[in-house]
This record gives structure tokens, C-alpha cells and sequence, in this order.
């Protein structure tokens, strides 16, 4: 993308960290950028009131532009060390600005160490979180400042 950007996001779980609500505004280059997604309890997914059947049936809201929002894929799936789950999210791919499906697979390999997989973008990694299950090394793309 290489333009200057300043966005604002909000994402809104329940006591399971399943998804309900995500807000995302500001501006990318030119652009301004202004979304709003909710899942009701069908799970049934809604940007700007318009349906996203595509999502049907997903649970997890993943803001393409941080790996804040892996976290509550960890934390939902509580998985304990050398235990794995294959998870679709609702992806936001800032490439175009669209929800989209994502596999992703996530393997726990150390107390804050999990083998992440998303295979539509042969992308593998070693997500490293912190005590709490927040991202602090997403290699390649991103790592958390002291």
C-alpha cells in the first residue's frame, strides 16, 4: 500500500470474544475510509445494514491492517499447548476495503508462541502474544514498540 494512513477501529466481542460489532474510520491516502460491521445472533453479518451472506456462520472479525484482532481468535479458542483449530474470519482486506472469508489455522506451540496459517495467501508464521494473548510479533508485517 506504501501510502500515509491514520485509522481508528473498534472492535466490540461478548464475554466469549465471539464477535458482535467493528468500526473502522479515517483515511488512507486519499481516501477516507468510514465501516461498520455487525454479526447478529444468527451469526448473519451486516455492513452499513446491507447483508454479507458470504459470512454466514463466521465468528471472528479480522481488521486486515492489525493483528489486534487475531487475538480474539486466540482467546476465544483457549487452545493449550501442541493443540490446534482451523478457523474462517471475516476478513477485512485493505486492499480493496471488502469483508471476505479467510481460513486460517492456528497451532499452539509454546505458552505465548502459536504456528499461524493462512493458506489463501501462503502466508505461515510464528505469532508471538504477550501474557494476556495480545499480538507482539507478527513477523514480516508487523511488531509491537515497547
Amino acid at each position: 500500500m506504501g501510502v500515509p494512513a491514520l485509522l481508528n477501529y473498534r472492535v466490540i466481542c461478548d464475554d466469549n470474544w465471539l464477535t458482535r460489532r467493528g468500526e473502522v474510520s479515517g483515511w488512507m491516502g486519499d481516501s477516507a475510509i468510514g465501516l461498520t460491521v455487525e454479526r447478529d445472533a444468527k451469526d448473519i453479518w451486516f455492513s452499513s445494514g446491507n447483508r454479507i451472506p458470504e459470512l454466514d456462520g463466521l465468528i471472528d472479525l479480522d481488521l486486515g491492517f492489525t493483528p489486534a484482532t487475531n487475538t480474539n481468535a486466540i482467546q476465544r479458542m483457549e487452545l493449550a499447548i501442541g493443540q490446534g483449530a482451523d478457523t474462517t474470519a471475516a476478513w477485512l482486506d485493505p486492499s480493496d476495503w471488502k469483508l471476505k472469508p479467510l481460513r486460517q489455522n492456528y497451532l499452539r506451540i509454546g505458552m505465548c508462541t502459536y504456528d499461524y496459517e493462512s493458506p489463501s495467501h501462503d502466508y505461515r508464521a510464528k505469532l508471538q502474544t504477550d501474557e494476556f494473548g495480545l499480538i507482539v510479533e507478527y513477523p514480516g508485517l508487523w511488531t509491537r514498540e515497547p
